[in-house]
């Protein structure tokens, strides 16, 4: 909940989801609990060691030309060898 306060992000583990005092906070602070709520849909972000940005437009880049017609095999095995050597 320290971390919580200090960055006006949600917390990170679930038992401090569920805790007093996180219930607590929500109540003191109204505009987190449309956030809050979101939580059960939400995914991980995938996290790269290097070049994040630079990965994660590819794979932005990969979902386009698939969205558009390209070929899924080819689009992302081309996606995964520029990622790899970004990273």
């Amino acid at each position: 909940m320290t971390w919580s306060k200090g960055t006006g992000y949600l917390p990170p583990t679930k038992s401090a989801l569920k805790s007093t005092a996180f219930k607590s906070y929500l109540t003191d602070n109204p505009m987190l609990k449309p956030a809050s709520s979101q939580l059960t849909t939400a995914v991980a972000w995938t996290s790269f060691p290097k070049n994040g940005l630079d990965a994660e437009q590819t794979m932005i880049d990969a979902r386009d030309k698939i969205l558009s017609g390209s070929d899924v095999k080819t689009t992302l095995k081309d996606a995964q060898e520029k990622i790899n050597a970004q990273q």
